[in-house]
């Protein structure tokens, strides 16, 4: 049993899965469910979309009085079965956030010198870096056999907009990859001036960890969370008030009172001096998360990166 907790602006979201029992390996039809044998009684089970067998054995969720589960299959889709046995719903994939502002995956809308990675949110969030000496590279199976967009040199901008300015709202961002190696300082997203905005900095010289500041010079709020070794992990920030995640681990620091939005600064995105920093998926969200969305998202990232 994989216990996965995950604070969200003040609410705390519990998705339990439980992995047991089944046919796991055996031929199917892809897409049909099967019931199968789990702890709590009986499970559902989902065929992969290429036959070559059936997923985990999931039991319904506590948390969901309509008895929806989130199942993964040997691909890592993830689809929603109810008790039933019924399929409701294709692959979820983060399109589906509400709130959803951007979303960039490294195997999606990028080409190999990294010029330009296109938004999958529909917000046009694209980041670009015109000067082909800084431009990053994608390199492929770094994460669980998936790609990464690797920046040495060279930061990649994310043009302002209305629906990257959250004012003084909640909003959340996630990070698939590595702060840096070596002797580094990374800088995951950098949107401020001296009193506002949000700048997330990592930093593995003397194993010193990450430092979120809202704002720079005197900060309005700053907090460090240390122990971050280099290597690819998922990485959370919710802000503003301001809790920092590692693998589902998670420091909580002060509430920052100023306006997130810095109007007509542009966003930051992996800068890096020193060393390097591995992307290979960034989703920002606006508003407080529902514990549905929290759940499938949660989820989603398990299974495609096992982090």
């Amino acid at each position: 049993m994989r216990l996965r907790y995950a604070c969200v602006w003040g609410l705390v979201a519990l998705a339990v899965v439980v992995r047991c029992g089944g046919n796991a390996g055996t031929t199917c039809v892809a897409g049909t469910t099967s019931p199968c044998n789990a702890t709590c009684g009986t499970g559902i089970q989902t065929c992969s979309s290429d036959g070559s067998g059936f997923g985990a054995c999931v039991c319904p969720s506590p948390n969901d009085a309509g008895g929806d589960v989130s199942v993964s299959d040997a691909q890592g889709d993830v689809v929603v079965s109810d008790a039933s046995g019924d399929v409701e719903a294709g692959p979820w994939t983060p399109s589906q956030l509400s709130g959803l502002r951007l979303w960039l995956d490294a195997e999606v809308g990028v080409n190999a010198s990294v010029f330009s990675w296109a938004d999958q949110s529909g917000n046009g969030n694209n980041a670009t870096q015109t000067n082909p000496q800084s431009q990053p590279q994608v390199v492929p199976n770094v994460v669980n056999g998936r790609s990464v967009v690797r920046s040495q040199s060279g930061v990649l901008t994310i043009k302002d907009a209305a629906s990257l300015q959250f004012s003084t709202q909640p909003f959340e961002i996630v990070v698939i990859g590595s702060g840096g190696s070596g002797s580094a300082s990374c800088t995951f997203w950098e949107k401020n001036t001296l009193n506002a905005g949000l700048w997330w900095n990592m930093t593995t010289a003397g194993g010193s960890g990450q430092d979120i500041y809202v704002g720079t010079g005197t900060p309005t709020a700053h907090l460090t969370f240390l122990n971050v070794d280099g290597s690819n992990h998922h990485f959370e920030v919710d802000a503003p008030s301001l809790a920092v995640t590692v693998d589902g681990t998670t420091v909580t620091g002060p509430t920052a009172t100023c306006d997130m939005s810095v109007v007509g600064t542009d966003v930051g995105l992996g800068d890096c001096s020193g060393g390097r920093i591995d992307l290979a998926e960034v989703i920002v969200i606006a508003g407080a998360l529902s514990m549905s969305d929290a759940t499938n998202l949660n989820q989603y990232l398990l299974a495609k990166f096992n982090l």
